[in-house]
C-alpha cells in the first residue's frame, strides 16, 4: 500500500505547535493590553510590531512546510506575509497614532476571523468536534475587529480595551486550530503504527 499521503501528512503536523506559539503570544499580549492601559504608544507599538514580525515568519515557514498537505496553505501564507508587513510597517513608525494601529490591527484580525469561520466550516464538514467553539471565536473576532476599524478615533482606552479583546480572541483561535492539529498528528501516528505493523 502507498503511505506518501499519510508520511505527507505526518511531516506536516510535526509543526502543530507554531499555530500554538503564535496564539499564546497574542493571548499574552492581549493580557499585557489589559494590565498596562497607560503604557505609551511607542511602548505598545514596539511590542506589537516584535510579536507580528515572529508570528509572520512563524507562519510563513507553517504554510511553506505544508503546501503539499494542506489546501488552504496559501491562505495562510498571506497571512504570514501580512503580520510581516505589519510588523516592518510598526517598526518603520513606532511613534504612530493610536488611530492608526488600532486600524491596522483592526484589519489584520478581520481577516483572520474569516479564516476562522472558514475553517470552522471545514472542520464541521468533517465532523470534528469544537467545530462550534472556532465559530464562535472567530464572529466574535469580527465583531470586535470592526469595532475597532469603525471607531479608531474612539478614547485611547477604548481602543486599548478592544484592542486587548480583539488580539485574546485572535490568539484564541491560533490555538484551537494548533490544538486540532495536534489531534490529527497523533491519530495519523496511529495510523502508521497499524500499517507499519500490518506489514509484517
Amino acid at each position: 500500500m502507498n503511505n506518501s499521503f499519510v508520511n505527507e501528512i505526518n511531516e506536516s503536523v510535526k509543526h502543530w505547535y507554531i499555530p500554538l506559539i503564535i496564539g499564546l503570544s497574542f493571548i499574552g499580549l492581549g493580557i499585557w493590553v489589559f494590565m498596562a492601559p497607560a503604557s505609551s504608544y511607542k511602548t505598545f507599538s514596539i511590542l506589537f510590531s516584535i510579536s507580528f514580525l515572529v508570528s509572520g515568519i512563524l507562519e510563513i515557514l507553517f504554510a511553506v512546510a505544508n503546501k503539499r498537505v494542506f489546501g488552504s496553505w496559501g491562505w495562510a501564507l498571506i497571512m504570514g506575509i501580512l503580520n510581516l508587513v505589519l510588523g516592518i510597517l510598526l517598526l518603520k513608525d513606532v511613534e504612530m497614532a493610536m488611530e492608526v494601529l488600532a486600524l491596522y490591527i483592526g484589519f489584520l484580525v478581520l481577516f483572520r476571523s474569516l479564516g476562522a469561520i472558514s475553517t470552522s466550516l471545514e472542520l464541521s464538514h468533517f465532523r470534528m468536534s469544537g467545530w462550534g467553539s472556532l465559530l464562535v471565536i472567530g464572529i466574535l473576532g469580527i465583531i470586535l475587529s470592526t469595532i475597532l476599524i469603525w471607531r479608531p478615533q474612539a478614547a485611547a482606552f477604548s481602543v486599548v480595551i478592544f484592542m486587548g479583546l480583539t488580539l485574546i480572541s485572535f490568539g484564541a483561535s491560533m490555538a484551537f486550530i494548533s490544538l486540532k492539529l495536534k489531534k490529527v498528528h497523533t491519530h495519523v501516528k496511529e495510523l502508521k503504527e497499524e500499517q507499519d505493523g500490518g506489514e509484517f
